[in-house]
């Protein structure tokens, strides 16, 4: 817990000098100088990785791409410096510094690799006429923010407004210099006149979409050419500024529904995403899948000679919990290694832009599959801390027939839970899960249960086992459209018992998991995805039920997803500079 420690104070508009101090024995930066920065607005949002692999693969890119750095010393000096790599004699980074008077002791060094912006702290030395930074070292990665403001090309977009203290009708217009997802930054301009202080009617015009939308001055430039920052009102998670948002900033992507049904049957049929497994889902509704009960972001890869490669979802399925799914990527193109990089800092970032830091993502993956182990497993560990994000498994079931009659065994009662019981419920189900993951479920007394009345809607139904008057088991059936997701996992019941000499026995679990089957049969949903913690749910007490895959789950939480854009960034680039760009695609 607490592998990774805030580097900087404050909330990053002003950056002091680094501050060497004394504590426990190691020094370390309070905070960054403004001296070579790379990029703005990163310092308040620095953590230091403890996993010494991620140390080695750093130093070992820094090896190959010799990074220019910006080392500040002892004196207080800001210097320029190129990391050269690890050196093996000494078990340090050898690192040129321009200037012969460079202090040895402390120092901290900020460079970049591969669009991630790193500090490494250490203790600065000479040896034989080189300089090397010694141990020990710290490493830290610098959070760019997943919804950071993307720059906008001049004259593709404005701000348009009329003040409404003046009797002049002539609209005002801004150029818009760069967009978030909640504001634009616009360039203060004597001719356009003021911007108003209060509130204000607006359009964001921005290429051919237009944004209707309230704004609000938050920041004003001191001159003319500087930047003004507007926040932006519109009316809504689905309004069009998100949607923008989106398309500029990553213009290789564009709306599922865009794309021909042929061609996107292609994209999933070729990638191997539809031999996964076989669901309820009408292809074509699929595709055309859109729905006011569910906020969604389903995107298609076209590269640049116009071939869709790739496509994925982001999807909500809780209070603040979105999805990861449908990700697949075609092989062969000159492009698909870029594809797979820009659909995972994809899902990487929409959840934050629609709830910011309070959101958390799950997905479940294929533990064996190559790319899931380095995207999710690997990333585990360069963060090593669970509260950030943490994998668990389920044993996951199926079955080809429907199944047949079953009366449940004497003494076994299985029905929807009473209001009483839900805290039993959360009490049995939490006993299963790491805790960003019950919290990521809403695994709460007041939101473990969702009734819903359509087939569409998004919902949660919880039926509780009771074996001899004692509650014995949970399903937590989730519900939904089976055409949101290929792999019908809006429709997963989850299965949790007692273990131990509590654990029911076989003829009380094929109670519930048939319980379970006629919920859902009559929702008609034939094959629900029925899934259990590892080892607790025995397949073999209702026939014809086969354990298919021991499935990962993987919870990220809204500080992790900032860790996982730059883990996204560095990685693609680590292994194209030492394999060549790949152009493999799997199905995840």
């Amino acid at each position: 817990m607490g592998a990774m420690r805030s580097l900087a104070e404050g909330d990053g508009s002003s950056v002091g000098s680094v501050g060497l101090v004394e504590g426990d024995g190691v020094d370390r930066p309070r905070a960054l100088s403004s001296a070579g920065r790379v990029a703005s607005g990163d310092e308040a949002s620095s953590y230091e990785l403890m996993d010494k692999r991620a140390l080695a693969d750093v130093i070992r890119a820094c090896r190959r791409a010799r990074p220019p750095a910006v080392v500040r010393t002892t004196d207080d000096a800001s210097r320029v410096g190129r990391m050269l790599g690890l050196d093996r004699e000494h078990d340090d980074v050898s690192v040129a510094i321009d200037g012969d008077d460079v202090p040895e002791g402390p120092c901290a060094a900020r460079f970049e690799l591969h669009d991630v912006l790193f500090i490494l702290h250490g203790q600065l030395r000479r040896r034989a006429g080189k300089t090397a930074i010694s141990r020990p070292m710290r490493l830290y990665s610098m959070d760019r923010r997943s919804a950071a403001r993307t720059p906008i090309p001049e004259g593709r977009a404005e701000l348009v407004w009329s003040s409404l203290d003046t009797d002049d009708p002539r609209p005002s217009r801004s150029s818009v210099r760069d967009l978030s997802p909640t504001g634009v930054g616009v360039v203060a301009d004597d001719e356009s006149g003021p911007l108003p202080d209060s509130v204000f009617p607006a359009e964001l015009r921005v290429g051919s979409s237009v944004v209707p939308c309230l704004a609000e001055t938050k920041r004003r430039a001191t001159a003319a050419g500087g930047t003004s920052g507007v926040r932006i009102y519109a009316g809504g998670l689905t309004s069009g500024l998100v949607e923008t948002y989106l398309s500029e900033r990553m213009p290789q992507l564009v709306p599922r529904s865009a794309v021909p049904g042929d061609v996107m049957l292609r994209v999933m049929s070729d990638s191997g995403y539809l031999h996964l497994r076989d669901a309820d889902a009408d292809f074509q509704a699929w595709k055309d899948f859109a729905s006011d009960e569910v906020a969604s972001c389903d995107r298609v890869y076209r590269a640049a000679d116009g071939t869709p490669l790739g496509h994925a979802s982001a999807t909500r399925i809780y209070s603040k919990t979105w999805l990861l799914h449908q990700l697949a990527c075609l092989r062969g193109h000159p492009e698909s290694g870029e594809c797979r990089k820009v659909l995972y800092l994809f899902v990487a970032t929409v959840p934050t832009v629609f709830d910011g830091v309070e959101a958390s993502v799950v997905a479940y993956f294929d533990q064996e599959l190559r790319w899931h182990k380095l995207f999710f497993k690997r990333f585990t560990e360069w963060t090593n801390n669970p509260s950030l994000a943490t994998i668990c498994s389920f044993d996951r079931f199926e079955r080809d027939d429907p199944p047949g009659d079953f009366s449940p065994p004497e003494g076994c009662e299985v029905r929807q839970a009473r209001d009483d019981e839900l805290l039993g419920t959360c009490t049995l189900v939490r006993a299963h899960l790491p805790q960003i993951t019950a919290d990521a479920f809403d695994i709460h007394p007041t939101s473990v249960r969702r009734v819903t009345t359509t087939r569409e809607q998004r919902g949660r139904h919880v039926l509780v086992l009771r074996q001899g008057g004692n509650l014995a088991g949970v399903a937590l059936c989730e519900t939904g459209d089976p055409n949101a997701s290929l792999f019908n996992l809006v429709n997963i019941a989850q299965i949790y018992l007692r273990t131990g000499r509590s654990a029911p026995p076989p003829g009380a679990q094929r109670a519930l998991v048939h319980a379970v089957r006629l919920f859902y049969a009559g929702r008609g949903v034939q094959r629900p995805l029925i899934v259990s913690p590892p080892g607790t749910l025995d397949g073999a007490a209702e026939p014809g039920t086969r354990l298919a895959e021991k499935m990962g789950c993987i919870v990220v939480t809204g500080r992790g997803l900032r860790q996982w854009e730059n883990f996204c960034r560095f990685y693609f680039g680590f292994l194209w500079e030492r394999q060549g760009q790949n152009s493999e695609g799997d199905s995840e």
